[in-house]
């Protein structure tokens, strides 16, 4: 069967399901598909994003560079163009792009879950919008908020408190910090395009000591990667993290925007999210509304923040252009995520505004295990208290009881590196010039509607 076929199939399917959805929900077009674009491996994020739309009956691809991902085992996912394309050749980007357009034969909605693509649609968003559905926005404003100096220097602008910091240009400026300057300090990379060929220097790394930042100091030095930006390290008995995640419209208006705690991280103290509790914060709400609007932000975004209990104030870490991975854990009362947001503003369809919903933890299996394997190591966390920590999850990384193929495709696949990793001698190479290869999916619905909580589809 052609993709174009299947396509029909799955589009009457999902018409016939939205017929009987109840008066006064959601309206979704799922006329306009969705596609989710990752330059580089699909975690949890894509998923997400597949069955959050797929259950609504919106037919979901994803496009990613693995031919093997749980992703692919989604009853959700309509289908999957798996490709490697040199992520620095915009030339061939754009080929590949043009290519699952036409594949699709319509107009869709795009979904960046990586920096690198927010950009890539930023910078040739001409050629792209006839064929996909994305909110316009200047390459410039992507850099601005992407570039941690840039965005160190804009919170001092406008009085949004972030962790004291310092640029250091050269690793000159790092031998004297390390002389005289306090510690620990985050050291973080200030322009990410910066590491995309060498990540022999992380992103966000801490030194605890002057002895690390020496050493971090001949990694620059090595593998130069621009500036960098040393700022204040908030211990974590002093500090509580929190991540907002939000999609501004084309006037860089909220439609919709929500807070929470993270209460875990991998990896631990200085990454995304393993277990997450939504909470409302209008502090938070306040001053990301004032930084997109200053900005002039569009589209989906996730921010990480950090209380210093120490001075009472919410600090900004980072603001992120794109889909922010613990994206599922939130939602409204009218049953919207950030996700069906985008999908209900770029195609024209009202977007319900309602409170955020409270409650339920979010729990990424595979990397809150790495979490606890090193906080155990450095006796910050045992056992039992994680176990307890636990108790009242409701969302998971993989884990869905209408969907449960792509939890164990997570586990068979986290198992077969664990086997390979002692015999592997060279890292597997990842080959560019590839076009995208299409592989039918199963989903994103059943001939028959399946029975969705009101959560799910949205209320009246």
């Amino acid at each position: 069967m052609s993709i174009m076929r299947g396509a029909e199939k799955v589009l009457s399917s999902a018409s016939e399901q939205r017929s009987q959805t109840p008066t006064g929900w959601a309206e979704f077009d799922v006329g306009v598909p969705a596609v989710v674009l990752k330059l580089h491996r699909i975690n949890h994020a894509g998923l997400g994003i597949v069955r959050s739309l797929g259950r609504v009956g919106v037919p979901v691809y994803s496009s990613h560079n693995e031919r093997f991902n749980p992703i692919m085992a989604s009853r959700y996912l309509a289908g999957s163009f798996i490709w490697r394309p040199n992520r620095l050749d915009d030339r061939q980007m754009l080929s590949g792009m043009l290519g699952i357009a036409r594949n699709l034969g319509r107009r869709s909605v795009l979904i960046p879950t990586d920096d690198l693509s927010a950009l890539f649609i930023a910078r040739h968003a001409e050629t792209l919008a006839p064929h996909f559905l994305f909110p316009r926005q200047a390459p410039d404003v992507i850099r601005s908020v992407m570039n941690k100096g840039t965005l160190y220097e804009r919170c001092l602008e406008l009085g949004i408190p972030a962790p004291r910091g310092t640029l250091a240009a050269s690793p000159n400026d790092l031998r004297r910090y390390a002389g005289s300057g306090p510690f620990p300090v985050v050291v973080k990379v200030c322009d990410p395009l910066a590491i995309v060929s060498d990540q022999t220097l992380p992103s966000t790394s801490i030194a605890w000591t002057p002895g690390d930042l020496s050493r971090i100091s001949e990694l620059a030095e090595a593998h130069p990667v621009g500036t960098l930006l040393l700022q204040e390290y908030i211990p974590s008995q002093f500090a509580e993290d929190w991540f907002l995640h939000a999609y501004s419209d084309e006037r860089s208006e909220c439609r919709v925007a929500f807070t929470g705690r993270k209460l875990r991280s991998w990896p631990p103290h200085a990454g995304m999210t393993t277990l997450g509790v939504p909470r409302v914060n209008e502090t938070l709400l306040r001053l990301s509304e004032k930084l997109i609007a200053s900005v002039g932000y569009r589209g989906l975004l996730d921010q990480c923040w950090r209380l210093d209990l120490r001075d009472g104030q919410y600090k900004l870490l980072d603001f992120n252009p794109r889909l922010g991975a613990q994206f599922t854990v939130s939602v409204n009362t009218a049953g919207i995520d950030v996700v069906r947001a985008a999908h209900l503003d770029l195609t024209g369809r009202a977007v319900p505004s309602s409170p955020q919903v409270e409650g339920g933890t979010l729990w990424i299996e595979d990397f809150d295990v790495l979490s606890l394997l090193q906080s155990r190591g450095a006796g910050e966390l045992t056992f039992r208290s994680w176990l307890s920590s636990l108790r009242g999850v409701e969302t998971f990384g993989y884990w869905a009881a209408d969907d449960p193929l792509p939890f164990t495709a997570m586990c068979a696949r986290r198992l077969g590196r664990a086997l390979e990793r002692p015999v592997r001698r060279t890292p597997k190479a990842i080959r560019g010039g590839r076009l995208p290869h299409y592989v039918a999916g199963r989903g994103p619905c059943l001939r028959e509607a399946p029975e969705v909580p009101r959560a799910w589809c949205g209320g009246a």
